[in-house]
């Protein structure tokens, strides 16, 4: 289910970045624009599985023993990869596209204060 979930979030910010990319040549921007527009989304779904699966973590009920340590992992898993696709997807994206992460976080960093 992890893998799933994280894999179309994957998918569709790349989806966007390169949406982006054909707007504006900027790599930077595109994917601080990408970013942005698909962390709702991920979020969202990111917590609706964690706050999900919290009663059964919690061991809150009769017969949650068993389970429990699905409920663990499925929320460390959710928390870890939502961190993973937003951030090291995007680094991955700005590599393949010949930004070294220096480059990219002057960039990022300029506009984001210009903002």
């Amino acid at each position: 289910m992890i893998a799933g979930v994280k894999a179309t979030n994957g998918i569709l910010l790349i989806d966007y970045a390169e949406k982006y990319l054909k707007e504006q040549p900027d790599v930077a921007e595109e994917l601080l624009m990408a970013g942005r527009v698909r962390l709702r989304p991920i979020l969202m779904t990111t917590l609706a599985t964690i706050f999900g699966f919290l009663p059964l973590s919690l061991a809150i009920g009769e017969g949650p023993e068993m389970l429990q340590p699905l409920a663990v992992s499925m929320i460390g898993g959710m928390s870890l990869s939502m961190l993973l696709s937003l951030l090291v997807i995007r680094d991955c994206i700005g590599w393949s596209m010949g930004e070294n992460e220096a480059q990219m976080i002057i960039k990022l960093q300029m506009s984001i204060s210009n903002t």
